[in-house]
């Protein structure tokens, strides 16, 4: 905290020389100190206090304030604006002169008139430049040219005997208060480190600052706080809750709140009234900006909306929540002052909505439906468990399962006498329906496949005669399972289920490229899915039939194809189902499947699938069958808290764009064979096989804990509210892996390396304002999951990574892999 501070700002401040402040709508009680003043009206009128004489300057009029000179200022108009600057006393004199430089403005001569006029020209130049920001030479030039017309047309020396010794040390000690607070103020600085620089007491400094200056020492330290804040907010479009950091704030409440004392307006205000002119733009050249200040950001209707800070509202640190729920100010700064330089990235959420604001409301596409495994797998007790979690704990409704035909199955798909075994099916779809879970199943021929790396499965991919050899075959197959299904389960339950066609992707290569996919393929596809969905459909329930896994990593010209013959097609689609892995096929003369870099894959290809529908007027559910950010089940960070932010990043993006999103898989028992693995062995799944919760669980979860509508939607920040005004806000810090993540074989990946993939470690802090009732009460509840809290393999690191745990250490797992609630 402290050199970022000392870096954008408090540099642009060295270079100065001087600090250029605006003020708008304030007044300063008659006071003297050592340094000379200057007060230059940039917009409308000021009256100013000098002595016992009250003079009142209209725009672009100024005052020279002499070295201990008594002076006040006032402001009242609404749009009235005044630019101020202090000029050190050691550069008008020092020590070894023998007079009292005194500067007495006059239009007596021509000489001095046009040196006035000068001055203004100057003066109006200096704070136009300053709202850009970015000519601090410019403006040190000028300021040194102004010196020269104030020394050349109206300085006049005095007998600097006429200045008591002991008002000079004083002034001095006020000099050396003020050099440090003007120094330091975005540090973590206290009465006591000022008190040891002068070599006074505390009790001593804190009763001299008092007295001498007319505040105690916090007060003079938030002063000088917010003079800077006010002078960034004009200079630059920096978030506001950034500044109130910089210059030293702990945090957004404090800093409105001491804004809005000292300034009479709330800080994005006085942004709007003190952003005098576009950039270019002199400060004399009308009033265009006054316009546009004056317009009020406040709800019509009386609600809090902009200007939360102005009307009943409640602002408060979601990132920090030990800030928010008490502790002393002092402690707030220390652990602020800790922090890194660049250590921190800042966002600002205004939630913009009066109280009977309703929002949006939403589809839940993430927990309709997770990805389990095999057929065969759903009759292993272990997967039973972990569906039950998913189903009682996640809230899934369906479970997606395929490879029907697999030997172990017994169903002899191809039997010439058209006898079926459907016992084994009946289990597994016995033990969905009667735990109220509704089948999704995968009845094309798609096979388990677990992938090392993109060349090298981890088990030998089966491959058996295809399922059905004709459309006879279908007919025949689909006829017996509909009416056995229908006897079993009732055609009325049969509504909700689910059929999806598979339609295989295999990476084909030869030594003359890659081989794609002609037209006569999809139609054999879409011939055999026509003779299905009309099989289905005959027997009268509205089972969804639809299919086929695409991927568009082969290309978006085949799925543009598939959806126009789907469109002209009798037998169309409930549904159009993707795979959605960030993988793409580049070149032709490589068998290499790339990792995609780009964090919005999955965004573009919904966007582009769902143009395509709309385009073909294919009218059909969009679904994601399948999703995640890797295939590979040897991938470290499948179990790390990237993972978790992942899915919640890519949730964010793609909200109500498909709607279904299943998460590739629910469990890591999906991913178990013969190899040997690790206690945690990089799986995809969402519960490790002993069934303790994964980063990637509890970004589902806190999605399931949102409320009914949607108020505002950030890159890292989902804000909702339910019936009875409360909030359930999700945030998420996804950083984005370097080229060291996409350059390593992902099945080498170990624990260690995690540490090398990611450039930017910052931590986010979020500030929200949210409109809520001045008199509610809240209470603020926070459940965090990081690298300190619940993550498993942090636990795991923690126990320095033994391949072996007994039953004692899971269950110690499992009660520490959960969020930390503050």
């Amino acid at each position: 905290m402290e050199a970022m501070s000392a870096g954008r700002y408090a540099e642009r401040e060295v270079i100065f020389l001087i600090h250029l402040e605006f003020d708008v709508q304030k007044g300063r009680e008659v006071h003297a100190h050592l340094n000379y003043e200057v007060i230059f009206v940039i917009r409308g009128n000021c009256s100013v206090t000098l002595d016992d004489t009250v003079r009142m300057l209209e725009a672009s009029e100024f005052v020279v304030i002499n070295s201990l000179q008594r002076h006040g200022y006032n402001i009242d108009g609404e749009h009235d604006l005044i630019g101020r600057f202090h000029i050190p006393y050691n550069h008008i004199s020092d020590e070894n002169d023998v007079q009292e430089v005194t500067f007495v403005l006059s239009k007596e001569t021509e000489d001095k008139a046009a040196a006035i006029d000068k001055a203004r020209t100057i003066l109006s130049t200096m704070f136009s430049l300053s709202v850009q920001g970015n000519e601090a030479l410019e403006i040190q030039k000028l300021y040194y040219q102004f010196l020269e017309l104030l020394f050349e047309y109206f300085s006049f020396g005095e007998a600097k005997q006429g200045i008591p010794i002991a008002d000079k040390e004083e002034d001095r000690r006020i000099c050396e208060i003020m050099e440090y607070v003007n120094h330091n103020y975005n540090k973590n600085i206290s009465l006591g480190d000022l008190a040891s620089r002068l070599y006074l007491s505390s009790a001593y400094l804190s009763k001299y600052i008092k007295q001498r200056m007319g505040v105690n020492f916090i007060e003079l330290l938030n002063q000088t706080r917010l003079s800077h804040a006010a002078n960034i907010l004009t200079n630059t479009d920096e978030n506001i809750a950034q500044i109130a950091l910089d210059v030293g704030f702990s945090n957004l409440a404090s800093f409105n709140r001491n804004f809005k004392e000292k300034y009479g307006t709330t800080p994005s205000r006085y942004r709007k009234r003190t952003r005098v002119l576009p950039e270019g733009s002199n400060f004399e050249e009308g009033g265009a900006y006054e316009e546009a200040a004056s317009d009020s950001s406040e709800d019509p209707s009386g609600g809090c909306l902009a200007e939360p800070a102005d009307s009943d509202s409640a602002a408060f640190l979601a990132a920090e929540p030990e800030m928010a729920g008490g502790g002393t100010e002092s402690a707030r700064e220390q652990g602020m002052a800790s922090e890194r330089p660049g250590a921190v990235q800042y966002e600002e959420i205004i939630v913009d909505g009066g109280i009977g604001v309703t929002g949006l409301s939403y589809n839940r596409s993430w927990n309709r439906t997770i990805n389990i495994g095999t057929a065969e797998e759903l009759l292993h007790s272990d997967v039973q468990e972990h569906i039950l979690m998913l189903k009682n704990q996640l809230h899934f409704r369906y479970v997606r399962f395929w490879d029907i035909y697999s030997p172990g199955m017994y169903l002899d798909e191809h039997h010439p006498g058209q006898l079926y075994n459907f016992s084994r099916l009946d289990r597994v779809l016995d033990f969905l329906t009667q735990n109220h879970i509704v089948p999704h199943i995968e009845v094309g021929d798609k096979p388990k496949k677990l992938i090392r790396t993109m060349k090298e499965a981890m088990l030998p991919v089966r491959r058996g005669d295809a399922p059905f050899k004709n459309h006879a075959q279908i007919r025949y197959f689909f006829s017996a399972l509909m009416r056995h299904l229908i006897r079993r389960y009732g055609a009325e339950n049969l509504d909700k289920w689910v059929f999806e066609y598979w339609f295989c992707e295999d990476d084909r290569h030869t030594a003359h490229g890659w081989e794609d996919y002609d037209d006569d393929e999809l139609q054999k596809y879409l011939d055999n899915f026509s003779v299905l969905a009309a099989t289905v459909r005959w027997f009268g329930t509205n089972l969804k039939v639809g299919g086929g896994g695409f991927s568009l990593r082969f290309g978006k010209e085949k799925f543009e194809r598939i959806v126009r013959f789907w469109a002209a097609a009798e037998q169309k689609p409930s549904f159009i189902s993707l795979y959605v892995y960030p993988y793409e096929r580049r070149g032709t003369d490589v068998c290499l499947n790339h990792r995609v870099m780009r964090d919005d894959y999955m965004k573009t290809c919904l966007q582009f699938a769902a143009s395509v529908m709309e385009r073909e007027n294919l009218r059909a559910y969009l679904v994601v069958s399948e999703y995640n950010c890797t295939v590979v089940n040897r991938n470290f960070m499948n179990d790390s808290v990237y993972k978790g932010a992942w899915i919640l990043k890519n949730l964010f993006d793609c909200m109500d764009m498909a709607f279904v999103m299943a998460y590739w898989t629910g469990s890591d028992l999906f991913a178990e064979c013969i190899e040997q693995s690790d206690f945690i062995s990089g799986s995809v799944g969402l519960v490790t096989r002993d069934g303790i919760k994964k980063p990637a669980w509890y970004a589902i979860e806190f999605m399931n804990s949102l409320e009914r509508f949607i108020l505002k939607k950030t890159e890292h920040v989902l804000v909702t509210r339910g019936k009875y005004r409360n909030y359930k806000i999700i945030c998420h810090n996804y950083k984005t892996p370097n080229y060291r993540y996409y350059t390593k074989p992902e099945s080498d990946i170990s624990q260690e390396d995690m540490e090398t993939f990611f450039d930017d470690r910052r931590l986010l802090r979020l500030y929200f304002e949210l409109p809520v009732l001045a008199d509610d009460t809240y209470r603020i509840k926070f459940l965090r999951i990081n690298q300190n809290n619940g993550s498993i393999l942090d636990e795991w690191a923690q126990m320095l990574f033994p391949s072996y745990v007994d039953s004692e250490d899971i269950d110690y797992l499992k009660k520490r892999c959960t969020p930390q609630i503050t």
